[in-house]
Protein backbone atom coordinates (compact mmCIF):
# COMPACT_ATOMS: atom_id res chain seq x y z
CA UNK A 1 0.00 0.00 0.00
CA UNK A 2 0.95 3.46 -0.74
CA UNK A 3 2.18 5.41 2.44
CA UNK A 4 0.10 8.55 3.23
CA UNK A 5 2.61 11.36 4.73
CA UNK A 6 1.87 12.01 8.38
CA UNK A 7 2.64 15.60 8.13
CA UNK A 8 1.36 17.97 10.44
CA UNK A 9 -0.21 20.21 7.97
CA UNK A 10 -2.91 17.39 7.52
CA UNK A 11 -5.70 17.69 9.99
CA UNK A 12 -6.70 14.07 11.44
CA UNK A 13 -10.39 14.13 9.51
CA UNK A 14 -8.09 14.60 6.23
CA UNK A 15 -5.69 11.57 7.32
CA UNK A 16 -8.59 9.57 7.55
CA UNK A 17 -10.10 10.10 4.45
CA UNK A 18 -6.57 9.97 2.90
CA UNK A 19 -6.29 6.18 4.74
CA UNK A 20 -9.90 5.11 3.79
CA UNK A 21 -9.26 6.58 -0.05
CA UNK A 22 -6.22 4.22 0.11
CA UNK A 23 -8.50 1.14 1.59
CA UNK A 24 -10.79 1.65 -1.23
CA UNK A 25 -8.46 1.70 -3.97
CA UNK A 26 -6.78 -1.57 -3.05
CA UNK A 27 -10.43 -2.58 -4.04
CA UNK A 28 -12.39 -3.51 -0.44
CA UNK A 29 -16.00 -3.30 -1.60
CA UNK A 30 -17.99 -1.08 0.68
CA UNK A 31 -20.33 -2.68 3.50
CA UNK A 32 -23.86 -2.67 3.14
CA UNK A 33 -26.07 -1.60 6.14
CA UNK A 34 -27.26 0.74 8.24
CA UNK A 35 -24.46 3.25 8.67
CA UNK A 36 -24.81 6.92 6.67
CA UNK A 37 -21.13 6.07 5.30
CA UNK A 38 -19.63 3.48 3.49
CA UNK A 39 -17.40 0.89 5.35
CA UNK A 40 -14.26 -0.94 3.93
CA UNK A 41 -13.30 -4.27 5.06
CA UNK A 42 -9.45 -3.41 6.69
CA UNK A 43 -8.97 -6.97 8.08
CA UNK A 44 -5.30 -5.66 9.16
CA UNK A 45 -3.59 -5.39 12.85
CA UNK A 46 -3.40 -2.00 15.00
CA UNK A 47 -2.40 -0.94 18.27
CA UNK A 48 -4.21 0.94 20.35
CA UNK A 49 -2.35 3.18 23.08
CA UNK A 50 -2.07 7.31 24.32
CA UNK A 51 0.81 9.54 24.12
CA UNK A 52 1.67 10.32 27.68
CA UNK A 53 1.84 13.93 28.82
CA UNK A 54 4.42 15.74 27.55
CA UNK A 55 5.70 13.37 25.77
CA UNK A 56 5.20 12.55 21.77
CA UNK A 57 6.21 8.94 22.89
CA UNK A 58 3.49 6.30 22.07
CA UNK A 59 2.67 3.56 24.73
CA UNK A 60 0.54 0.82 23.54
CA UNK A 61 -2.63 -0.23 25.32
CA UNK A 62 -3.75 -3.06 23.15
CA UNK A 63 -2.96 -5.28 20.44
CA UNK A 64 -6.32 -5.27 17.87
CA UNK A 65 -7.46 -6.27 14.92
CA UNK A 66 -9.21 -3.76 12.75
CA UNK A 67 -12.01 -5.08 10.87
CA UNK A 68 -13.23 -2.30 9.05
CA UNK A 69 -12.69 1.14 8.69
CA UNK A 70 -14.86 4.25 7.72
CA UNK A 71 -14.72 7.83 7.73
CA UNK A 72 -16.10 7.80 11.18
CA UNK A 73 -14.49 5.25 12.98
CA UNK A 74 -13.41 1.75 12.96
CA UNK A 75 -14.60 -2.03 13.99
CA UNK A 76 -12.04 -3.68 16.15
CA UNK A 77 -11.42 -7.15 17.54
CA UNK A 78 -9.63 -7.06 21.38
CA UNK A 79 -8.28 -10.16 22.86
CA UNK A 80 -9.06 -7.86 26.57
CA UNK A 81 -11.86 -6.15 27.37
CA UNK A 82 -11.60 -1.78 26.73
CA UNK A 83 -13.96 0.21 29.37
CA UNK A 84 -16.66 2.61 26.88
CA UNK A 85 -15.45 5.97 26.23
CA UNK A 86 -11.72 5.42 26.40
CA UNK A 87 -9.85 8.12 24.69
CA UNK A 88 -6.89 6.62 22.33
CA UNK A 89 -4.78 6.63 19.66
CA UNK A 90 -4.95 4.26 17.06
CA UNK A 91 -1.81 3.19 15.20
CA UNK A 92 -2.53 1.85 11.66
CA UNK A 93 0.96 1.48 11.10
CA UNK A 94 0.67 -1.72 10.00
CA UNK A 95 -1.27 -0.79 6.89
CA UNK A 96 0.90 2.89 6.16
CA UNK A 97 4.35 1.48 6.91
CA UNK A 98 4.79 4.21 9.04
CA UNK A 99 3.75 5.74 12.21
CA UNK A 100 0.37 6.80 11.66
CA UNK A 101 -1.40 8.22 14.76
CA UNK A 102 -5.65 8.84 14.33
CA UNK A 103 -7.09 9.96 18.16
CA UNK A 104 -10.48 7.95 18.89
CA UNK A 105 -12.87 6.88 21.86
CA UNK A 106 -14.30 3.43 22.35
CA UNK A 107 -18.33 3.72 22.17
CA UNK A 108 -18.74 0.24 22.96
CA UNK A 109 -16.78 -3.08 23.93
CA UNK A 110 -19.11 -6.57 24.14
CA UNK A 111 -17.56 -9.81 24.85
CA UNK A 112 -18.33 -12.60 21.74
CA UNK A 113 -16.04 -15.57 23.44
CA UNK A 114 -13.64 -15.81 25.97
CA UNK A 115 -10.89 -13.50 25.84
CA UNK A 116 -12.28 -11.92 22.46
CA UNK A 117 -14.00 -8.95 22.36
CA UNK A 118 -15.92 -6.58 19.76
CA UNK A 119 -15.07 -2.64 20.09
CA UNK A 120 -16.27 0.36 17.96
CA UNK A 121 -14.38 3.47 17.53
CA UNK A 122 -15.22 6.74 16.77
CA UNK A 123 -12.66 9.20 15.53
CA UNK A 124 -12.34 11.99 18.01
CA UNK A 125 -14.01 15.11 15.84
CA UNK A 126 -16.87 12.72 15.07
CA UNK A 127 -17.29 12.30 19.19
CA UNK A 128 -17.03 16.29 19.78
Amino acid sequence: MTAIPASDNLTDRHRVDALVNMVRKQGSEPMQDRRSGPRFALQMPVKLGVCLAGSDEFSVIYDAWALDISSHGVGLILEDPSPPLLKLFIDFSSVMGEQFLLPARILYCRELLPHTYQAGAVFMWMAQ
